[in-house]
C-alpha cells in the first residue's frame, strides 16, 4: 500500500485539469497549512525523477497551479480520472517549493464504455 512520507494531497483529474484550462487547484487546507503566502514556481517531479516548472498562484484562502502544469500534464500522458498525489518535498534548495507527483492510471478506458 502507498503511504507517503510527508504532507500530501490527492485529486482525481477531471476534464477542468486535463482537456480545457489545465489548471489544478490545491485543496485550501493543505494550503493554509503547508504552501507559501505567495504565488511563486513550484517543481513537480515525476516518479521517474524528471522534472517541470510551474506557476503556484496564490489568492488569498486558495492556490492553483497553472502555467507548465499543462506541460506535466502532456508529457506524462495524464487522462481524466487517473488520480494523482502530490507530495510536498524539500527541493535542492532550501527556498525551492517541490511536489512529487505519483501518478495511478485510471484502469478503466475511455472507449470500453457503451
Amino acid at each position: 500500500m502507498f503511504t507517503p512520507e510527508n504532507p500530501y494531497f490527492m485529486i482525481t483529474l477531471g476534464e477542468y485539469h486535463v482537456v480545457r484550462n489545465y489548471i489544478l487547484n490545491i485543496p485550501p487546507e493543505f494550503v493554509r497549512d503547508y504552501m507559501p503566502k505567495t504565488s511563486e514556481p513550484i517543481k513537480l517531479q515525476n516518479s521517474d525523477g524528471n522534472k517541470w516548472t510551474a506557476h503556484c498562484l496564490r489568492r488569498k484562502t486558495y492556490m492553483f497551479l497553472s502555467k507548465g502544469w499543462v506541460h506535466f500534464v502532456r508529457d506524462n500522458s495524464l487522462v481524466l480520472g487517473d488520480a494523482c498525489v502530490f507530495e510536498l518535498i524539500k527541493g535542492i534548495q532550501a527556498d525551492e517549493l517541490m511536489l512529487k507527483v505519483h501518478i495511478f492510471r485510471n484502469k478503466v478506458e475511455q472507449n470500453s464504455i457503451i
